[in-house]
């Protein structure tokens, strides 16, 4: 992914920061975007968003549906492997992973509307 492909999808995320040398940053780390297919932290600014012109928000849109998806999948996957681990009775109980994806699996199922 370019740098410009980065930036259009930086413009609209709630994470960004301008850098008077860098230009459009990450506020989470203060550097620029190093993403190449999709950011983990992109949250889409709804009101830049709607500031877009028409075949921008299509691209955000299906961007934001893929990120859903992910966390949904992912999330999943640590919930059923916290939940296998803890049943299989390993000698430990794996609340973070369960917790954690079941979180991320219902924000991701959130997401998708």
């Amino acid at each position: 992914m370019t740098r410009e492909e980065q930036i259009r999808f930086c413009e609209v995320c709630k994470n960004r920061d301008f850098h008077r040398q860098h230009g459009i940053v990450c506020k989470l780390t203060g550097e620029p975007a190093d993403f190449t297919e999709s950011c983990p932290s992109f949250d889409v600014d709804e009101e830049e968003l709607a500031n877009l012109r028409p075949y921008g928000e299509e691209e955000l849109l299906a961007l934001k549906k893929e990120r859903a998806q992910k966390d949904t999948l992912y999330g999943a996957l640590w919930l059923a492997g916290g939940l296998f681990a803890t049943y299989a009775d390993i000698g430990y109980i794996f609340w973070g992973a369960i917790v954690f994806g079941g979180i991320q699996m219902i924000r991701g199922l959130s997401n998708m509307g």
